[in-house]
Order: C-alpha cells, then sequence, then structure tokens
C-alpha cells in the first residue's frame, strides 16, 4: 500500500513539475509574443506621429508658397518681392525634406503609391510654377494674377489632394495596428485559456493575469498615441481627428462650430524664471481650468509647448466671445506654484466653420492668425477676420522699412535738456529717436515703437539709439560740454542677456566712462520679469552705469521691490506733474514721491514741467532735477549745442 501512495505521489510529483513546466514555458512564450507585439504597436505609433506631422509640413508648405505667389504678383517694392522669393524658397526646401522623410518611412504599397503621385505631380508642377516665378520677377507682377490661378493653383491643388489622401490613410493604418495587436492579444490570451485548462487551474489563473497586464499595455499605449502625457488632454493628433468628425457632422447637419487657439503670455519667463518643472506645472494647472471652464461636449487638447485648442460644437457662434473671456478671466487669476503666486495671461484667435474656413488646416491657420493678432494687440482675444492678414503682410513691410532705417541711417536722435532746479543749469539731456520717412515723412516715437517691440526689432532699434546717442555724448565732451545722455530701455531689451555686454562695448569704442550714460527703465517694464530686471541692472550698476526709474507712479509694483534696485533717480510722470496745479491729488502724489526718494537716497526728476508756476512748486518742493517743455522741446544735435551756448540755461 505504501509502495503504491508511493508511486502516486511520484506521479503527482511529476504531474505537477510537467504542470508547472507547461505553465512557465507557456508564460514565457505568451510575454515574449506580447512583449514583440507590443514592440511593433510602439514603433507603428511613433511612425506614424512622424507620419502626421510631416504631412502636415507638406499641407502647410503647399499654402506657404502658394500665398507668396500671390504676394509676389501684388507687391510692387523689389525688396518685399524678393524677400517673398526668398521665403517661397525656405518653404520649397522644407516641402523636399518632409517629403523625403515621408519617403524614407513608407511602410505600405498604399502609402508608397500616394507618395510616388505626389512626387509626379510635384515634378509636373514644377515646369509651371518656375515659369511664372521668372514671369512675376521679370514683368509687371499685376497681369500674370491669372497664371498662377489657372496654371499654378490646380497642380497645387492635385498636390494637396494626395496629401489629404495620405494624412487619411496614416489614420487608418494606425487605427489597423491597434486593430491588429488587440486582435493579437486576444488570440495569445485564448491560447493560453485552452492550454492552461488542459494543464491546471494554476495556467488558467497565470493566463488571466497576464492576460489583464497585457490587455492593460494595450489601453495604456493607444491612449499615450492620443493624449499629452504632461497634461492628459487629448493630443494634436487625437485633436485633428474629432476637428474631422465635427467638420463631417456640421456639414450633415448645417450647424455651425467654433475652434479657439489658445497661447499663453509670459511662460517663457516662467520656465526661465523659475525652472521648467515649474513651467510644466503650471502647464497642468491651466488645463484644468480649462477643462472646467468647457461643457463636456467640448474638446480641449495642447498642441504642443504653451498653445492649447477648445472644440466647441453645436455653439451659438455669437456667444463664442462670451466664452473666450470667460476664459480669459479664469487664466488671469494668480497660479500656486510651490508656494509662489504667478500671474500669467492668454491670448485667444477664434475662428468659425464653414464662414472661416472649411477644412482643418485652413481652420487652425486662420485661428493662429487671430491668435497672434490678439497678442500684437493686447486685446485677450480675436475673431478671425481678412483684414488679419493684410496686417501680417503691413507688419512685414513695416519691419523692412524700420531695418531699412536702422541700416541707412534714416533714423535721427534729439535731444530734451534736464535742468538741476538748485543752479539751473544743464546736468543731462535725455536722447529720443524719430524717424524721417522718405514716404511718410517726421514720425514721432509713439507711431513706430510699439511696431518695433511687436516685430521683433526693439533690440536693433535699441542699439542704434545706444551707438549714437554715445558718439554725441563723446562730442560733447570734446567741446567741452560736461553733462550725462539718457536713452530709454524697454522691457524686451531689458530682458535681452547680450545688453550689458553690448553696452560695455559701446562704452569702450565711444571712449565714454560708464557714469556719463544713463539708463532709464519703466515700473512695468521691470515688473515684467522682476528677477531678471534685477539681474541685468546689478551687472549695469557694477559698470558705473547710472540708472533712473522712468515714469514713476504709473505701474503697479512694490516699494520694498523698488527699494531694492540699484537706481540712482526716480523719474516722476510727466502724468502727475502736468495736473498737480489743478488736481490736489495729483500734488499729493508728486510731492510724496519726492521725499520717498530722498528717504530712499535717490534724486528726483520731475518731466513735463510745461509752466514757471510748475517749476517754482517743484524747486519749493525739493525736487532735484526739471525737464519739459518751459526750459526746452527736444532738439536735434545741433540745435541743442547752439541752446547750450546761448540759452539761460546755459
Amino acid at each position: 500500500m505504501g509502495k503504491i501512495l508511493s508511486i502516486i505521489g511520484v506521479r503527482i510529483a511529476v504531474g505537477v513539475v510537467a504542470t508547472v513546466t507547461l505553465m512557465l514555458v507557456l508564460t514565457i512564450a505568451g510575454i515574449n509574443y506580447m512583449s514583440r507585439v507590443n514592440v511593433r504597436m510602439k514603433d507603428v505609433v511613433e511612425n506614424n506621429n512622424v507620419k502626421i506631422e510631416m504631412a502636415h509640413i507638406l499641407q502647410n508648405t503647399i499654402r506657404e508658397r502658394a500665398i507668396n505667389l500671390y504676394v509676389i504678383a501684388l507687391v510692387e517694392d523689389s525688396f518685399l518681392k524678393d524677400e517673398e522669393y526668398q521665403r517661397f524658397n525656405s518653404f520649397g526646401l522644407r516641402y523636399n525634406t518632409a517629403y523625403q522623410t515621408l519617403e524614407s518611412l513608407a511602410s505600405s504599397p498604399e502609402e508608397k503609391s500616394i507618395l510616388q503621385n505626389i512626387h509626379g505631380l510635384t515634378l509636373n508642377a514644377q515646369h509651371d510654377v518656375q515659369e511664372v516665378i521668372e514671369l512675376l520677377l521679370r514683368d509687371d507682377a499685376r497681369k500674370h494674377y491669372d497664371a498662377i490661378r489657372k496654371r499654378v493653383m490646380p497642380n497645387q491643388k492635385m498636390i494637396k489632394d494626395q496629401v489629404i489622401e495620405l494624412v487619411a490613410l496614416q489614420k487608418i493604418q494606425a487605427a489597423e495596428a491597434a486593430k491588429e495587436a488587440e486582435l493579437s492579444y486576444q488570440y495569445a490570451w485564448k491560447l493560453m485559456l485552452v492550454l492552461g485548462i488542459a494543464a491546471s487551474a494554476l495556467v488558467i489563473l497565470i493566463a488571466g493575469v497576464v492576460s489583464r497586464k497585457v490587455s492593460k499595455q494595450a489601453q495604456d499605449m493607444e491612449y499615450q498615441a492620443f493624449h499629452d502625457e504632461l497634461t492628459t488632454l487629448p493630443n494634436r493628433m487625437l485633436f485633428l481627428d474629432r476637428l474631422a468628425h465635427a467638420i463631417t457632422r456640421s456639414q450633415r447637419e448645417k450647424i455651425p462650430f467654433a475652434i479657439m487657439l489658445l497661447d499663453l503670455d509670459r511662460f517663457k519667463e516662467v520656465n526661465d524664471t523659475l525652472g521648467h518643472n515649474m513651467g510644466d506645472q503650471l502647464l497642468q494647472q491651466v488645463s484644468c481650468r480649462l477643462n472646467d471652464t468647457v461643457r463636456e461636449s467640448d474638446t480641449v487638447a495642447r498642441l504642443g509647448g504653451d498653445e492649447f485648442v477648445i472644440l466647441m460644437e453645436r455653439i451659438v457662434l455669437e456667444h463664442a466671445p462670451e466664452k473666450a473671456e470667460k476664459i480669459i478671466k479664469l487664466l488671469d487669476r494668480p497660479f500656486m506654484l510651490a508656494g509662489q503666486l504667478v500671474d500669467v495671461s492668454a491670448s485667444i484667435g477664434i475662428a468659425y466653420f464653414p464662414v472661416h474656413g472649411d477644412d482643418s488646416v485652413s481652420l487652425l491657420q486662420k485661428a493662429d492668425l487671430a491668435m497672434y493678432a490678439a497678442k500684437r494687440n493686447h486685446s485677450g482675444f480675436e475673431i478671425y477676420s481678412g483684414a488679419l492678414i493684410q496686417g501680417s503682410r503691413a507688419d512685414l513691410a513695416f519691419r523692412s522699412e524700420l531695418l531699412q532705417a536702422i541700416e541707412c541711417d534714416e533714423l535721427v536722435l534729439y535731444f530734451q535738456p534736464k535742468i538741476d532746479l538748485h543752479t539751473r543749469k544743464v546736468t543731462s539731456v535725455e536722447a529720443l529717436v524719430r524717424w524721417q520717412h522718405p514716404q511718410r515723412g517726421f514720425l514721432p516715437p509713439d507711431i513706430f515703437i510699439p511696431q518695433a517691440e511687436q516685430t521683433g526689432l526693439i533690440n536693433q532699434l535699441t542699439f542704434w539709439v545706444l551707438k549714437k546717442a554715445l558718439e554725441q555724448c563723446a562730442e560733447f565732451n570734446n567741446t567741452g560740454i560736461d553733462i550725462t545722455v539718457a536713452i530709454n530701455l524697454s522691457a524686451g531689451s531689458l530682458n535681452d542677456l547680450r545688453m550689458p555686454g553690448e553696452i560695455a562695448r559701446m562704452l569702450a569704442n565711444s571712449r565714454i566712462k560708464p557714469s556719463m550714460l544713463v539708463i532709464e527703465i519703466t515700473e512695468s517694464a521691470v515688473m515684467s520679469d522682476p528677477v531678471g530686471a534685477l539681474n541685468v541692472l546689478k551687472i549695469l550698476d557694477k559698470m558705473g552705469v547710472a540708472l533712473t526709474i522712468d515714469d514713476f507712479g504709473t505701474g503697479y509694483s512694490s516699494l520694498a521691490y523698488l527699494s531694492k534696485l540699484p537706481v540712482d533717480e526716480i523719474k516722476i510722470d510727466k502724468s502727475f506733474v502736468l495736473e498737480m496745479v489743478q488736481d490736489q491729488q495729483a500734488a499729493v502724489i508728486v510731492r510724496s514721491t519726492i521725499d520717498l526718494g530722498h528717504n530712499l537716497a535717490k534724486k528726483v526728476v520731475a518731466e513735463g514741467v510745461e509752466t514757471l508756476e510748475l517749476w517754482n512748486l517743484l524747486s519749493e518742493w525739493g525736487c532735484d532735477t526739471a525737464q519739459g517743455y518751459y526750459m526746452s522741446k527736444p532738439m536735434p544735435a545741433d540745435k541743442l549745442m547752439k541752446w547750450l551756448r546761448e540759452s539761460r540755461w546755459a
């Protein structure tokens, strides 16, 4: 009996060992199979994301090159025409790069066939495009406008249609790959289940565990392919899919919808000042607020960086601006990041379907134009209109004109004296830039400086003013006139890390002592990036450059923070000085600012002194320096030299 039991025990043991061995073999084989499927699925998703991005680049470059041709046909200025031609060629290079990338990643006969069609259409179109370009550049471009429309645009439309077909095919392939992976998971699960039942209940248990794990991996991968990892919002790929469905529904049901493209203002400052980790936290909080303010039927997606987009279906279009205002107010509330309150704002561009476009690309492009108009105008949000394209072209023309003015010395410096209220002598002059435009005539700074800031030329303009002002200061010194020269620094220039080094180089070249240069910065410029501004101002202070807070009292800042700035002077804004005789509150502000400046061991300058009465009051209250029309208006250097010799303030 014992022997029989022993044999049964051995057989059970052998069976158990065999069962466990079979289970292990099955588990290892299943896991390896799943791993290969996972790797393949990941490769397909990553390649497909790249393909879709490249396809969108093809679409964008086709559209931009078409716009370039129309602009070349419309503009008469040869400089602008050449610049548009260069842009046309640069977009052509991007087109070729994107096409070559797509060609290298093509994995199916259908893709390769479409790419061959695109290649053939591109070659066929090249001859007509080249001929039209030569006509546009050689002859009166306007009379060849029809050549663009009749010879070039049909070919571009066929290429665009093929690109759209390619994007659609790529989405289908991604969906098929996901489906294939899911089928593979199901097959493996069934196989493991059948063999597990035959082997033992233990195999069934392990098979179920492995199956659930693999299924979760598949769901996670599918989720990652269509969602932003940082914010968990839908990504560009999923948004474009939903937008395409919205267009189809809208066309079928004749119900319009709106999209809003949103970009955060001052996000770069948060990243640069507090670090990318804080920037990531800010994006996460922004995504939560956006989700809280939209309806469940709306889609909030992150396109990348600090750019978000909102799809609002079945909305009364007149209500879209109200929704945009609500979003802006919601984002205007401070964000708490690591115990620190941070203020940002947003610019929103709105486009309507089908009013502003009948496909995804054109809708996003129109919303993008509207968003940049909102950012440029500081208006919060803008609804797309045809005038925005004209405005963009006007900005381009203005930028070219201003760049030419800087390079060709069409700009001139005027100087306004600053008078010591105690000695009644000139102590300094403020350099103020003017533009002698060849067509528009004499332009004051409030006409072109805001546009210089918007078009990114403010630093080049500032460098020009610095160079000319220091050259004039050297000329003053050579003629025995010992006065300092003040220039204004914008927020953009103040945050430019090149600025201190450029100022040091220019001082050395002009052989001017740093103390002869006064840099004036506004309160608002300092507070736009307090940490960065303080660093730059400390460097300038160590160099020996004099520093002044301009337009004091008009900005919103902490007096405790301002007291830490290494500035030598406080300049009272002229809006208070001009009103201090009629307005008792303005008088209190001026007098308090003088006392505050002296208590902080800083000199006080009052600008806007236009009458003897204002002069006497400021002198009585102990103000140090006055500037205004009562003493002198701004004047060019030659008239200033004569004024300095002959006026009663000499």
